[in-house]
């Protein structure tokens, strides 16, 4: 076998805690950007998207794009310490030509608001399967023969 035919193990974890991180989790690392880069960066820049451990940040300025970049270890150091359960290897930054806050950023944020109601109704529903009736009550003399 050549060396090539093998994979790291990190691919598959990396893969395996991407796919199964929740909606609300996602949706946090989006909505975090501004506490984790800085009120004065984050004015100017915005989260694309977070996909395969590589978290998407774009702008119009290309100077902000650059202290970003400059920024990326401590931005990546910071979501990882806030979000140990996710996994963070890289940061991307783009140029937008156009304004950061388009549809494009707009469609992507309810998507993944849309996800997570989905997997809140999931889990709710799941709850509602396996709890008791609301007219189930337990006593002590119950226990009692």
């Amino acid at each position: 076998m050549k060396h090539e035919d093998f994979f790291k193990i990190s691919h598959f974890a990396s893969e395996f805690i991407e796919t199964n991180a929740t909606a609300y989790e996602r949706y946090q690392v989006l909505r975090d950007w501004s506490y984790i880069a800085g009120e004065r960066v984050a004015k100017f820049s915005s989260i694309l998207k977070y996909e395969k451990s590589i978290i998407y940040v774009t702008s119009s300025d290309p100077l902000w794009l650059s202290e970003i970049h400059l920024s990326k270890e401590a931005i990546l150091e910071k979501y990882k310490k806030r979000y140990p359960k996710l996994i963070f290897n890289d940061l991307r930054v783009l140029l937008n030509k156009r304004n950061f806050k388009d549809k494009e950023a707009k469609h992507l944020k309810k998507a993944i608001d849309a996800q997570y109601e989905q997997s809140k109704k999931q889990k709710k529903e799941r709850l509602d399967e396996i709890a008791p009736p609301n007219n189930f009550k337990i006593g002590f003399l119950d226990f009692i023969d």
